[in-house]
C-alpha cells in the first residue's frame, strides 16, 4: 500500500478525532466532495442545488463523523446513508412544494376572485377576534371570559350562572362589561393593523 493511501486512510480517522482541524477537514473536503458530486449528478440532482446539496451533505459529515463508529458499518455505507438522505430530503422538498403549488392552483382554478377574497376577509376577522380575546385574558377574570364564551355558544344566561354557579345578575354585569371591552379592542386592533 502506498503512503498516498495510508494518508486517506489515516483520513478518516484524524477527521473523526479532531472534527475541528481545518487542515484535516479541507483534505477530507477535497478528497470526498467529488465523489459526493458524482453521486448528485448520478441522481440528477439539479445543477442549480448541487453545490448546495453538497455542502449540507458536507456538513452533516463533519457534524456526525466524531459519532462515526467502523464496527457498525464501514466508512462507505455511513457515508452512502448520509448522501442518500441528504438526497430523498431534496426531493421531498421539491415534491411538498409542487404539491403546494398544485394545491394553489386548484385552489385558484375553483375559487373565485371573489370567493378568494371571502376567504381572506374571514381569516382576517378570525385572527382580529384571537388577538382581541388574548388582550381580554390579561384584563378580565377567567369567569367573565367564560360567561362571555359561553353566551357565544348560545347558552342563556340561567344556565351559565348555573354551570359556573354564578347569579344571574352577575352573569349580565360579566357578559356585558367583556362584550363591550370586546368591541372596544376590536375596533383599536384595527386602527393599529389596517391603517
Amino acid at each position: 500500500m502506498t503512503d498516498q493511501w495510508k494518508t486517506k486512510l489515516t483520513l478518516i480517522e484524524r477527521a473523526k478525532t479532531e472534527p475541528e482541524d481545518i487542515e484535516t477537514w479541507e483534505e477530507f473536503v477535497r478528497f470526498y466532495e467529488p465523489f459526493i458530486g458524482m453521486v448528485l449528478n448520478k441522481h440528477r440532482v439539479d445543477y442549480s442545488a448541487k453545490d448546495d446539496i453538497s455542502q449540507v451533505i458536507l456538513l452533516q459529515i463533519w457534524k456526525s463523523i466524531p459519532s462515526y463508529n467502523k464496527e457498525k458499518a464501514g466508512f462507505r455505507t455511513w457515508l452512502s446513508t448520509i448522501i442518500r438522505n441528504a438526497i430523498a430530503r431534496h426531493y421531498n422538498k421539491i415534491n411538498a412544494t409542487k404539491q403546494r403549488e398544485n394545491a394553489y392552483h386548484e385552489l385558484d382554478n375553483k375559487t373565485s376572485a371573489d370567493g378568494l377574497e371571502e376567504i381572506i376577509e374571514s381569516e382576517w376577522k378570525g385572527y382580529l377576534t384571537k388577538l382581541a380575546f388574548e388582550r381580554l385574558r390579561e384584563s378580565f377574570s377567567e369567569s367573565s371570559i367564560q360567561v362571555f364564551f359561553l353566551s357565544l355558544e348560545g347558552k342563556d344566561s340561567d344556565t351559565i350562572a348555573d354551570e359556573l354557579e354564578l347569579t344571574k345578575d352577575s352573569v349580565f354585569v360579566l357578559r356585558s362589561r367583556v362584550k363591550k371591552a370586546f368591541k372596544k379592542e376590536v375596533e383599536n386592533i384595527r386602527r393599529h393593523l389596517e391603517l
